[in-house]
């Protein structure tokens, strides 16, 4: 038992960029021998059995197999093969994981039902998302660009003792390689359809005996996925640049100092929505009447869009180990620029203005954050290990919205008035996040060993909105607002967060686990609250107690890993953001309430395989039944019983890969993977207009591999399968915004 306690977490560092160029010709000059980072690659590749993944997701390396908690771990292997450039096509392959986006400022994370829709800037999500263990408080900050990744970690569940803040749903965890004293790299392009262009680099070697230096590098390119044919303009296209940059310094063989930053630049033309329905009966659902086009993909708003975006991070790390254990200290500050012009309907003039929308969004956030951990070395005839530590975070959010509606509904119906103005949202945020914790670990026999903690967590936030009539319109302010206001708010909460996990070895090679959760969440502030008192109000915090039993192991002589797990999640205080109208609105209002109770349950199903050197399995299951038992909604509507948003009750998917010698230096392969998701809902009112059908996307790859050089044809949804990402319900009618269509192209990629 002590293989689970055994911390050696001296953790790299580095600075980035990756000249593609030079690796090749550069990798032939300085190493003639295959590097060990491709030697180990090639080696994983021709074993049999399959691959051990070691995982730091209790703060301590272990076997992924030896965690007792639900656990999706992906190398840098699986991540490149499958070409996962960020967390949303990371979700497919965590079963559970369901995500969609707003926009490029709100993704939207939800695990076993658990997740947030919230944007304003004093909320915070509920699926959290970690950096090298720096938690990243916006959601604009979320969706960055992988580079340079050693693994992710997918953890399910509440992780409320030893992660950040506010994890009561999951977490993601992307881990950067860390720099190489031996020299090594990696080099890439892929060209697709939509002249989707992606070259990207990586390169790492030695500066000095105790000096390690990494950079790497990706530019993607691509044209619309959608056209505005009014204004004969593509939309959902791509344009990104991102760089990282790790600098690893070990003076001595018990210290480690790490320095890294990273930058990322995106910008596009902004997302098409186009209108479907009627959902109701006549007068209402007879806005989408008014469309010239039926294709999906084309948008007629007169409103130019646009979508930027930069993301900045920097990260300092020390571990220092002695014969006690390894002391750690993470300090990190991050900064997102968002702005971006959505039309929210797709629809305008002519014949006239039906309802021609642009919502503007402008968003600076900044956090800077403090950790200090330690993890001690075996004690107690090497029975027992503990970790304790405390956590700061100060967080910084200004954000403006404008919205700019012009209707001659709103125009002709006085009740419908918020349908034509402009009016702007302006909210300055500030929270500060205190955490302490502590976690032991006690082997009690050879087979048994039982895991304890607990954490307190106090934040406090500040809030400042001012809500204007920017044209003063019969002074009617444009929706969702419906008052001119000015604001100033402030709230604390604190709460205590334990978990207790016991591990049972039935043998070497199987273990039994069962574990106990609780999660955090805090209170907020409502975004574009429709009053200054809904404004000035603070919704609650939400907390989540879950229990787990699972199974996990090594079986058939290391050919199949496969990880069994059954959990029950109450919820308490829900935040549940909803689209309703009550009777003194004028139109349908976002609001965020808490849920007087919700419950998950549910079974996940994890395999990988590799019962021969030439073929590789793998796939996840997730049934999810999750509901609410206590909502009353805006609409003062009991909706207990209704399915969670964002949860369907089946998910899957499963994938596999051929590789076979053609010649003694060329081996040939095909991959192949299918997802399944069943229908989902975008809001608690479980409508029809707020649903997403039940559906599958296929993926594929085949090639050669000739020593470290890897050619191959790819394609992604190669049924052009048709799926929403988002919808947005508007008087019977609704506007969507439609998931990738089928992509294919080459890809060559050369390591060293």
């Amino acid at each position: 038992m002590t293989k689970k306690l055994h911390l050696k977490s001296g953790v790299s560092f580095g600075v980035m960029l990756a000249a593609a160029t030079l690796a090749g010709p550069l990798a032939a000059q300085t190493s003639p021998a295959t590097s060990q980072p491709a030697r180990e690659a090639e080696a994983a590749r021709s074993d049999v059995g399959v691959q051990e993944i070691v995982v730091t997701a209790l703060r301590r390396a272990q076997s992924l197999q030896d965690v007792p908690i639900s656990i999706t771990a992906l190398t840098a292997e699986a991540i490149n093969d499958a070409a996962i450039r960020g967390v949303d096509e990371l979700a497919s392959r965590v079963p559970g994981f369901t995500m969609t986006a707003f926009n490029v400022a709100q993704p939207r994370l939800f695990i076993r039902g658990s997740g947030s829709t919230d944007d304003g800037a004093a909320q915070d999500n509920s699926v959290a998302v970690f950096m090298d263990d720096v938690y990243i408080a916006r959601g604009a900050g979320q969706a960055f660009e992988f580079l340079d990744v050693e693994r992710v970690e997918v953890l399910r569940g509440p992780q409320g003792t030893l992660y950040g803040k506010n994890v009561v749903g999951g977490l993601v965890n992307v881990i950067s390689r860390r720099p190489s004293q031996s020299f090594n790299g990696a080099a890439e392009a892929s060209y697709g359809n939509y002249n989707a262009l992606d070259l990207r680099a990586y390169v790492s070697g030695p500066i000095s005996e105790t000096l390690a230096v990494s950079l790497s590098g990706v530019h993607r390119s691509r044209d619309g996925f959608a056209r505005n044919i009014r204004l004969n303009r593509d939309l959902e296209n791509l344009n990104l640049f991102a760089v990282r940059g790790q600098l690893l310094w070990t003076p001595t063989s018990d210290l480690d100092v790490l320095i890294s930053f990273d930058y990322s630049d995106h910008s596009d033309n902004g997302q098409s929505r186009k209108g479907e329905g009627p959902f109701t009966p006549p007068p209402f659902g007879s806005v989408t009447a008014f469309q010239t086009s039926t294709n999906p993909r084309e948008s007629e708003s007169p409103r130019v869009t646009y979508q930027n975006r930069t993301i900045f991070g920097s990260l300092g790390r020390i571990d220092w180990r002695s014969d006690l254990g390894t002391l750690t200290s993470i300090t990190a500050y991050r900064t997102s620029d968002v702005n971006l012009g959505d039309a929210f309907t797709g629809i305008g003039s002519p014949p006239y203005p039906v309802l021609d929308t642009l919502n503007i969004e402008e968003e600076t956030a900044s956090q800077f954050s403090q950790e200090i951990r330690f993890a001690t070395e075996p004690f107690w005839n090497d029975r027992a290990t503990a970790i304790a530590g405390v956590y700061y975070l100060k967080e910084s959010v200004d954000r403006t919205e404008i919205a700019d509606l012009i209707s001659v509904i709103g125009a002709r119906v006085p009740a419908l008035g918020g349908l034509t103005g402009i009016s702007g949202s302006f909210q300055d945020a500030q929270t500060e996040s205190v955490g302490v914790f502590a976690s032991a670990t006690l082997n009690i026999t050879d087979r048994l060993a039982v895991t304890g903690g607990i954490r307190y967590t106090n934040e406090t936030k500040d809030i400042s909105t001012r809500v204007v009539s920017i044209a003063d319109i019969d002074a009617i302010i444009a929706a969702p607002p419906v008052e001119e206001y000015d604001i100033a708010a402030r709230e604390s909460w604190g709460a205590f967060t334990p978990s207790l996990a016991i591990i049972y070895d039935i043998s070497s090679s199987v273990n039994l686990y069962a574990n106990y959760s609780r999660g955090f969440k805090s209170g907020g502030f409502q975004g574009q609250a429709p009053t200054g008192a809904a404004a000035r109000t603070p919704f609650d915090p939400e907390t989540a107690n879950s229990y787990e039993i699972g199974m996990k192991g090594r079986v058939f002589g290391n050919r199949m890993t496969f990880a069994l797990s059954a959990f029950h999640t109450d919820y308490d205080d829900l935040q549940v953001r909803q689209n309703a109208q009550r009777p003194e609105d004028p139109l349908p209002i976002l609001r965020i309430t808490n849920a007087g109770a919700a419950r998950a349950r549910g079974v996940e199903l994890d395999l990988n395989a590799k019962p021969t050197s030439w073929l590789t399995l793998w796939g996840s299951y997730s049934y999810l039944d999750a509901k609410y038992v206590q909502l009353v909604d805006n609409l003062n509507i009991n909706r207990a019983g209704n399915r969670m948003i964002f949860s369907p009750e089946n998910s899957f998917n499963i994938g596999g890969e051929i590789e076979l010698p053609v010649t003694e230096k060329v081996n040939a392969f095909v991959r192949g993977e299918y997802r399944w998701q069943d229908t989902f809902f975008f809001d608690p009112a479980n409508n029809a207009v707020n649903t997403q059908e039940g559906y599958g996307l296929l993926d594929a790859a085949a090639g050669v591999r000739v020593g470290r050089l890897t050619a191959e044809v790819w394609g992604k949804n190669l049924t052009d399968q048709l799926y929403r990402t988002n919808v947005i319900p508007f008087l019977g009618d609704r506007f969507a915004i439609f998931g990738p269509p089928q992509t294919y192209g080459v890809r060559l990629r050369f390591s060293f």
